[in-house]
């Protein structure tokens, strides 16, 4: 495959999406009876992958649907496969392997890879809840929250749900309708209504 020059924004836009994909928490997590401990969608494929193959396992697991799988069009789960496990670490692995060696590539040869390194961060100047569902660094505003998450905490009494922080990212506006659909959606799927705090409602930032 030839990569144009073009390309490349692109093929960084695309690992990053992957990457934030696989340590997305998995919304199956909890599960009815509280029994399922908190994971991420690439560790639940990990899993779900391996127990879909033909054996004692598949006959004993019942693959939780969220929605309708892709080419499926009464959203139940293909037939076992003995491959799909093997094949989803092969990829993984494949995967990994290659992003190791072009990161090496690229730090090796980066234009400013001889330039004197800036102040060292740590932690605790960056937002808590963009830190623990996004992976991304967000400067801190009042307490452990950026100045958006912030905002919506108070006059909501709740975090921002992942799909606002996505939002925010990708450049998304958000209003006050989305916002409060968000949170609905997301009190639904925890089974969590009351809110943290209390304050004056205004439009989300």
């Amino acid at each position: 495959m030839t990569v144009r020059r073009s390309d490349i924004p692109q093929i960084g836009l695309e690992a990053r999406r992957l990457g934030e994909l696989l340590i997305t928490p998995c919304p199956c997590a909890g599960g009815p009876d509280g029994w399922l401990k908190a994971h991420t969608l690439g560790e639940h494929l990990h899993d779900s992958t391996r127990n879909m193959a033909p054996g004692p396992k598949a006959q004993a697991f019942e693959p939780r649907t969220i929605v309708p799988s892709i080419g499926a069009e009464d959203g139940r789960e293909p037939p076992p496969d003995p491959d799909l496990h093997a094949r989803y670490t092969a990829l993984a692995g494949d995967a990994w392997a290659a992003l190791r060696a072009l990161q090496a590539f690229v730090d090796s040869w980066r234009p400013d890879r001889n330039a004197p390194t800036g102040p060292t961060f740590s932690d605790d100047e960056w937002c808590t809840h963009h830190l623990d569902q996004l992976g991304i660094c967000e400067p801190r505003y009042r307490g452990d929250l950026c100045r958006r998450c912030y905002g919506v905490h108070l006059t909501t009494g709740h975090h921002p749900p992942l799909t606002i922080l996505q939002a925010w990212r990708d450049g998304t506006r958000v209003t006050d309708t989305t916002l409060a659909a968000a949170i609905r959606a997301e009190q639904q799927r925890t089974g969590k209504t009351k809110a943290k705090g209390k304050g004056k409602r205004r439009k989300a930032g």
